[in-house]
């Protein structure tokens, strides 16, 4: 079991909990990643153009993470019989200060997270929340 916080900001809960040290030798992988350019690059920044990063074998143990920490908020906090999950897209999008990230949804996803890391004090953190229809 993971140690993890359970935020009430929506109606419905936000997961959040640290990446263990020695999954951060995925980072560099992460940064190295080949990035799209959009029209709209001022406010929203950049996509990696492999929209399945997490599939990759340089991923494996990150995805295993992130499966295991899925499990949990499914099984302890939303109260799903699941006994699985998959992952489906996956990108890393770079963001400067003051660009957002589009609205946007996951039509096909029950769960879906974000993995931020970056310049900052906290290694990474991750953080999934129920699909909001």
């Amino acid at each position: 079991m993971h140690k993890s916080d359970i935020l009430e900001l929506f109606p419905t809960p936000v997961y959040t909990t640290m990446i263990p040290v020695g999954l951060s030798s995925v980072i560099p992988f992460l940064d190295s990643q080949d990035m799209n350019t959009k029209s709209d690059e001022t406010n929203y920044g950049k996509r990696s153009k492999d929209s399945y990063i997490l599939n990759k074998p340089e991923c494996a143990a990150l995805s295993s993470f992130i499966l295991e920490c899925t499990q949990d908020y499914s099984d302890n906090t939303l109260l799903y019989n699941y006994q699985s999950y998959k992952l489906s897209q996956s990108w890393v999008s770079q963001k400067e200060p003051g660009q957002q990230h589009t609205m946007h949804s996951h039509p096909n996803s029950l769960i879906s997270g974000v993995f931020y890391y970056g310049a900052s004090e906290e290694i990474g953190r991750a953080s999934c929340r129920e699909r909001v229809s």
